[in-house]
Formats: structure tokens, sequence, C-alpha cells
């Protein structure tokens, strides 16, 4: 009787410490979206990249930044790139030729295998009104804020 009871208060105590079920097709906001390209000599490119991620679920955020050196396109492009806290990532791609049909936008959650993309149209990156080193600098000029749904990998 005294093994049961231990053992069932052990069962009880693993159920209710363990995970809560991922919700399929959840809802993320993205918000602070941001890209800014900035050239520089000799054709190279320098694109500085932002953005939060928040769970509707669990309301866990996270932040991410980084900068890309890759050339060939108005915004260039990111690999999938860690966030902080590091289970989220995110990538940047162009779509067609030089970004001509705009980009998509993937953010990851490595714990819960949990991705959402999000397709950036062409019209939505502008040119700056200035020049540097011969080239106008691009930025996303789409909205800082929108929501995105969640599939499991």
């Amino acid at each position: 009787m005294k093994f049961s009871a231990i053992a069932t208060s052990y069962l009880i105590s693993l159920a209710a410490a363990a995970p809560q079920g991922i919700e399929k097709d959840a809802t993320w906001t993205l918000s602070d979206v941001s890209a800014n390209s900035t050239p520089g000599f000799n054709g190279a490119l320098t694109t500085s990249y932002s953005l939060t991620i928040t769970t509707d679920v669990s309301h866990q955020t996270a932040h991410c930044q980084a900068e890309s050196h890759e050339t060939g396109a108005p915004l260039g492009a990111l690999p999938k790139t860690k966030c902080d806290p590091d289970v989220f990532a995110f990538s940047w791609t162009p779509k067609g030729q030089g970004a001509s049909d705009g980009y998509t936008l993937e953010v990851y959650d490595a714990t819960t295998k949990q991705h959402a993309t999000h397709d950036i149209p062409a019209d939505q990156i502008k040119d700056r009104p200035f020049v540097i080193n011969d080239v106008h600098p691009h930025y996303y000029a789409g909205p800082s804020q929108f929501k995105v749904k969640t599939q499991l990998d």
C-alpha cells in the first residue's frame, strides 16, 4: 500500500511537471520588424535586421538582431540566425532574381519545432532618398508589426 501511494504521488508530480502540448497552428506576433542596407566600397553591402517574436500562448519573447554582408539583392540575405534566447531563430531570404519577387521572413522555435513564414512583397522594399558610394541604401517599408501562423516542422 505504501509503495502504491508513493508511485501514484510520483506519477502525478511527473504529469504536473510535463510541458504542455504544442498548440498546432499557433499565432505569433512579430514586432519592431526592420531591415536597412548600407552600401560600402566596391559593391559591398551591409544589411541590418531586427525583430521581436512573441508567442501568443506562452507569451515568450525573443529579440532577434543580425547583420549580413550578402550582396545581389537590395536587402541582402540572412541564413538561419539565432535570436535571444537562442531557441528562436530567423532568416531573411530573397525571392526571384535580385529579390524581384520580394523576400521571405521565416522564424523558428527549436524547442517546439514550430516555424512561421511571412512573405514580404517587393513593393515594401524602398530606396532611401540619398546616395552612399553612388548607390541608394534600401529599407523595409512594410508593417513593423503583424501576426504569423506557425506550423510544426
